[in-house]
């Protein structure tokens, strides 16, 4: 299922028969390095990644997507919404293949996710938590909007960089937008 469209990428539910795509993702130390704990995934964590999401979108309409191009309709990345322990908010995740770096494709798919977040799920809140080291990251949440709101250590004692946006004042006053 489709979950959202960008002028350059499809975005949907992943799928069981995205498992090869989807673990050349995570099994890759470069696309990895700032996913979780930096660790690339195995193919049975991978395949609980699938299932873990399959589950969400039952119970909620969303959580981890297969980001596919329009021009070939290969997957080319993943993306969505995670909710990470002792954190009320979801956070926006994403990852790219190496060949798509440097496109302004992952700027896309978060200007597109923000979208869905407060047009179609009503969230009051979406974070973001980013390395300080991934500049890249930096860029695209500050360049969707999302305002940093303070540097920490997270639960594993790392330091990171927290950004948020809150639903606009706009589609509170109005409803329902869709």
């Amino acid at each position: 299922m489709i979950v959202f469209e960008t002028e350059r990428l499809l975005v949907r539910y992943l799928r069981a028969d995205d498992f090869e795509s989807f673990y050349a993702l995570c099994s890759d130390p470069e696309v990895m390095r700032y996913m979780g704990d930096g660790e690339p995934l195995t193919a049975e964590q991978t395949r609980d990644w699938i299932d873990i999401s399959k589950n969400n979108y039952q119970m909620r309409g969303y959580g981890c997507f297969a980001i596919v191009s329009r021009q070939d309709q290969q997957m080319i990345g993943f993306g969505g919404l995670a909710r990470p322990a002792r954190n009320p908010y979801l956070e926006i995740i994403y990852a790219f293949k190496k060949s798509c770096w440097g496109q302004g494709l992952a700027s896309e798919f978060v200007k597109g996710l923000l979208k869905a977040c407060f047009e179609l799920w009503h969230l009051p809140r979406v974070e973001a938590t980013i390395d300080p080291r991934n500049q890249a990251s930096v860029k695209v949440v500050e360049k969707a909007g999302l305002r940093f709101v303070r540097s920490g250590p997270d639960e594993d004692g790392e330091i990171i960089l927290w950004y948020a946006m809150d639903q606009p004042a706009s589609l509170l006053l109005e409803g329902e937008s869709l």
